[in-house]
């Protein structure tokens, strides 16, 4: 009988389980669909003059550079961090990540499109050395960033209609141990990586 308890509340903490994290799994593919659409719209449409540089500089992290230094580049991606833990702490911040990776991604998009219209020679291979080496740990940070924040936003909109909740601190720990890293490595790569890169190709 103790044991047909035990399984049945096992059971029930699955469910629960379960359902919590069901958005989770559609998060990642609903926020790297809006980066992607965000990256394809700003590269067609984007148009660096009509934003603030200040503004740009901060949500492109395109001000990064030695000059600046590594805790100015980290404090870019920041940005995006506090904004994402703001949003998780809202009942329907869980709607509002996927938009903010599409404006991401236009912006992303909007300097790809710079550097093709530059004029000089090689873009692609500019673009991919400033934006893509970075991106290639920030996006990921991201990802798990807002899935982590959606996911905690449709938990506190869960409790709020009285369902009961679970304990996985731990394994929200481990996930922003994982984010830090990542993004120390793109500021790294930004700050010390890119620059001579870029120096190096060819004019």
């Amino acid at each position: 009988m103790v044991m047909i308890m035990k399984r049945i509340k096992h059971i029930k903490k699955r469910r629960i389980s379960q359902r919590e994290s069901a958005p989770v799994s559609v998060s990642f593919l609903l926020m790297a669909f809006c980066y992607f659409i965000g990256c394809m719209l700003g590269s067609r449409f984007g148009m660096v003059s009509e934003i603030p540089g200040t503004v740009f500089s901060i949500l492109t992290e395109s001000s990064a550079s030695t000059e600046n230094g590594f805790l100015a580049v980290f404090g870019s991606y920041g940005f995006y961090g506090l904004l994402f833990l703001l949003l998780s702490t809202t009942y329907l911040g869980f709607l509002l990540v996927p938009p903010v990776f599409a404006l991401k991604g236009f912006l992303i998009g909007t300097l790809f499109l710079t550097y093709l219209q530059s004029g000089q020679q090689r873009p692609y291979l500019l673009a991919g050395i400033s934006l893509c080496l970075p991106e290639l740990f920030v996006l990921p940070a991201l990802l798990l960033l807002g899935g982590l924040c959606m996911h905690l936003s449709f938990r506190l909109l869960c409790r709020f209609r009285g369902a009961p909740a679970t304990g996985d601190g731990e394994r929200h720990d481990r996930v922003l141990a994982v984010i830090f890293i990542l993004l120390v490595l793109a500021a790294v790569i930004q700050t010390y990586v890119v620059p001579p890169l870029i120096q190096a190709v060819p004019a």
